[in-house]
């Protein structure tokens, strides 16, 4: 009689179990039994047993606490990772935040061949629509104050999408880009 062990199985079994939660049950444990007063662990009746395993007490509790840590700052990463990576949902209401400036400059952008520009670094529209995350800016340039932006992805395809309310941006003032628009 053989068993037929599957290693996504397994893998599905692993990701299933609330790990989070028994990880915090054993640092609850761990941590009564290796830290609590020896008063405290006598009236329990656990003297004997925490001098026999205390040891493996503690690297049992360092592993949880190694596991929950590395959880949440997983998590924590994530949920940054998400904020910053704007998906385009609510993308009208984003947009029409803007100044009837910051819309120009989008305008520009988008009607552009690449969808970038050379915008100033100085000013603070174009630093409000990184915020945005409506435009977005390489590490380096090479043109002092003026840096590459090139509009994002959710922005390009939601004025495909809808072309009436591109044509409901003011027209682009070529003086806003620098040259090479």
């Amino acid at each position: 009689m053989g068993v037929n062990v599957d290693a996504k199985d397994i893998a599905t079994t692993i990701k299933s179990v609330p790990y989070k939660p028994i990880c915090v049950f054993i640092l609850i444990v761990d941590g009564v039994l290796l830290f609590a007063p020896e008063n405290v662990i006598t009236t329990l009746g656990l003297d004997q047993v925490r001098e026999a395993i205390k040891p493996y007490l503690g690297i049992v509790f360092l592993c949880a606490a190694a596991i929950l840590l590395i959880s949440v700052v997983r998590d924590c990463v994530k949920r940054v990772i998400s904020n910053l990576q704007y998906t385009g949902s609510k993308a009208k209401q984003r947009l029409d935040r803007l100044s009837a400036y910051g819309k120009q400059i989008v305008r520009g952008m988008y009607e552009s061949e690449s969808h970038t520009a050379r915008l100033p670094v100085t000013d603070a529209t174009v630093d409000f629509l990184q915020k945005l995350s409506i435009i977005g800016r390489p590490t380096i340039s090479s043109r002092g104050e003026y840096f590459d932006h090139f509009l994002q992805p959710w922005v390009v395809e939601y004025l495909n999408k809808h072309p009436n309310y591109l044509k409901q941006m003011p027209a682009p003032d070529m003086d806003t880009f620098d040259g090479d628009y």
